[in-house]
């Protein structure tokens, strides 16, 4: 099963490991709409079609007239959160815990209620009511 923990977060400090291709979770804000962009998204290399759509340049020649289909992306200019504290980059708590307890232990404790603790005198009182 696949879980959005074993997604890495690109930011300063992870960006020097993560390797091209690499699907990664980015907390940012959009700055910009920079427009459309056509490419060619696929083409067929002999008998093998072939994508571009997670890269900028193509991964294998494209041959003098090769067989394409041209695609659009949107181009955003992503800038991080502004004013946003270093205590709220964490955004899943069980990215902290999730060596010692999972996420569903910890979603239960946060919900379950504290026992209400029994009060003998309270118990004893008559309560009159005066019409």
């Amino acid at each position: 099963m696949f879980s959005i923990l074993e997604v890495p977060v690109l930011n300063p400090q992870t960006i020097k490991w993560i390797q091209p291709h690499t699907l990664v979770r980015y907390r940012g804000m959009i700055q910009d709409m920079l427009g459309n962009e056509f490419y060619a998204g696929a083409y067929k290399d002999g008998d093998t079609w072939r994508t571009n759509k997670f890269a900028d340049i193509s991964q294998f020649p494209m041959g003098d007239t090769p067989e394409m289909r041209v695609w659009e992306r949107h181009l955003l200019y992503c800038v991080p959160v502004p004013g946003q504290n270093p205590w709220t980059e964490v955004t899943e708590p069980c990215e902290v815990l999730k060596d010692t307890i999972t996420c569903s232990t910890y979603t239960c404790l946060q919900r379950e209620k504290r026992q209400r603790e029994d009060d003998p005198i309270m118990d004893d009182l008559n309560m009159e009511v005066i019409l």
